[in-house]
């Protein structure tokens, strides 16, 4: 694909990493049970009030809040990290007392007893507390009214081996859960280092190299802590997610409408906030609306936005070019928030003036111009809203070209005919790249089996539903049976209906 050279020279060559992580939900809004695997393209099907949304803010807070507790940018200096500094204090005095134990051999582990009470208050440290406030602030509500209906918890365990597991009962809590590897931390002593202490990891073993004149010194043992506990932060960060998660939630152009009024208010009682919200003896009261999150971050990147291109500016312009026939551009000025319009045919429109297809794309499109980066995931809620038939097809093509230029998304959906179009570029997995320039696609339009996820939510009560996760294949695409079975019961209704009016 023609862009894809170009974020690969930018990103060094390298080729973004894929999205692949589980995660098991137990008695959360209205989801009683189901497992949700995260993958390039993850899709949500199923009816109104299923707990679809609910799922996608679960999966936006969950990466939310691990990019910010373990940042995910390798120049990210983790050990000098306060958190962890904090953490390594706990601890030295206990380490200090293996280190002395063992000061004589050249090798020695690191008792597995010790070193998964250290993986545990780091992720209970790091984590809990940012955890907690991305899903208070995502859902607009406290923690414990997520819990299902008429049960005393919730549980969410995160991660495909090792990983961890949060309950919300009253609060929120996290703990660390290793499955199936043992948790193997081997120091080995030097004569002399040019670091004090450094470390090195592979698949089985955390290796921390230590001068041999710190295995007795009192004053040494943080500085070795501290290498430790940055050593298994590495390791229990969840490999292969995003490094930055983006949320457009299904009201997102109605937001987009009138984010210049919310900036402008939140703007005029920033003033009075050094005040503690007085304005001479009379409390001010402030007028700014309640935002959840995902509205609030969609208000805030609008804002902000300037005329830096992102990596995936030509993209947009082509979906706006085949969709729209024009062209979305925020206007920015440094005296005031961007300026939304949309333009054709020398024609500029204010954004309120466009048609409902213009609104629709117009977030999408601008996160996609000016903020969006390979190795993040996009969550879209409804994405074939206010599209044509035809344009749900031409929108399902650049959802692919997205995924084979990087970025990784996640879609709620009650379209039959985006999830058939979606379908058949995972058919188009079969054929090669001359085959499917006769179809008049590009040689990449394709979507490998492993690289799309589905759920089906299905309802098992009046208030509950489950998760099950269906498999694409090459025959069929993406299973559409919980369309089929509407389609079915409209059928044996309209049946009823011409027998009926046979009979009249």
């Amino acid at each position: 694909m023609k862009h894809k050279q170009a974020r690969l020279d930018r990103a060094g060559g390298r080729d973004p990493a894929k999205v692949n992580l589980g995660i098991d939900i137990k008695n959360f809004g209205p989801i009683s049970s189901g497992r949700i695997r995260l993958a390039p393209l993850t899709v949500f099907i199923g009816p109104n009030s299923s707990g679809k949304s609910y799922a996608a803010m679960l999966v936006h807070s969950i990466l939310s809040a691990e990019n910010k507790s373990f940042p995910v940018d390798g120049s990210y200096d983790l050990e000098h990290d306060s958190a962890v500094m904090e953490i390594a204090r706990r601890y030295e005095k206990a380490l200090g007392k293996v280190m002395k134990r063992n000061a004589a051999k050249q090798t020695f582990f690191i008792p597995e007893p010790l070193a998964r009470d250290m993986a545990s208050t780091i992720i209970q440290s790091m984590l809990e507390a940012g955890l907690s406030d991305s899903i208070s602030r995502n859902f607009g509500s406290d923690t414990a009214d997520l819990v299902t209906a008429r049960q005393k918890s919730a549980r969410v365990r995160v991660g495909n081996s090792d990983g961890f597991v949060m309950s919300i009962r009253e609060k929120l809590r996290v703990r660390y859960d290793a499955k199936n590897t043992k948790f193997k931390i081997k120091i080995s002593t030097v004569k002399t280092l040019s670091e004090d202490t450094a470390a090195k990891k592979n698949t089985d073993t955390i290796t921390i190299y230590a001068a041999s004149g710190h295995m007795r010194n009192e004053s040494s043992w943080h500085k070795v802590s501290q290498t430790v506990v940055a050593a298994i932060t590495k390791k229990i960060r969840l490999p292969n997610i995003p490094a930055k998660s983006f949320y457009l939630p299904a009201i997102g152009s109605g937001i987009l409408h009138d984010y210049r009024t919310l900036s402008i208010g939140v703007i005029r009682d920033a003033a009075y906030a050094a005040t503690n919200g007085t304005h001479g003896k009379k409390p001010r009261q402030f007028s700014s609306p309640a935002l959840t999150g995902s509205v609030s971050d969609l208000v805030s990147n609008i804002i902000m936005l300037d005329d830096s291109r992102a990596e995936f500016y030509d993209l947009a312009n082509e979906l706006e070019s085949e969709l729209l026939g024009g062209e979305i551009k925020a206007i920015v000025s440094k005296d005031s928030v961007p300026k939304i319009v949309y333009r054709a045919s020398n024609i500029t429109t204010p954004l309120h003036r466009a048609s409902s297809t213009v609104s629709e794309l117009a977030p999408l499109s601008l996160y996609l111009k000016h903020i969006m980066a390979a190795d993040s995931i996009l969550i879209i809620e409804e994405p074939e809203a206010h599209l044509h038939p035809a344009n749900q097809a031409v929108f399902a093509r650049y959802v692919v070209r997205m995924i084979r230029e990087g970025l990784n998304v996640l879609i709620t959906t009650h379209s039959m005919i985006l999830l058939d179009a979606l379908g058949r570029y995972v058919r188009s997995n079969r054929l090669d790249g001359r085959a499917r320039k006769k179809l008049g696609w590009d040689a990449d339009d394709y979507l490998k089996y492993d690289e799309v996820s589905p759920h089906v939510f299905y309802k098992t009560d009046a208030i509950h539903h489950t998760i099950k996760p269906v498999m694409p294949d090459g025959d069929e695409g993406i299973p559409q049976k919980e369309f089929l079975d509407a389609y079915e019961a409209l059928y044996q209704e309209e049946i009823k209906l011409e027998k009926l009016l046979g009979e009249d």
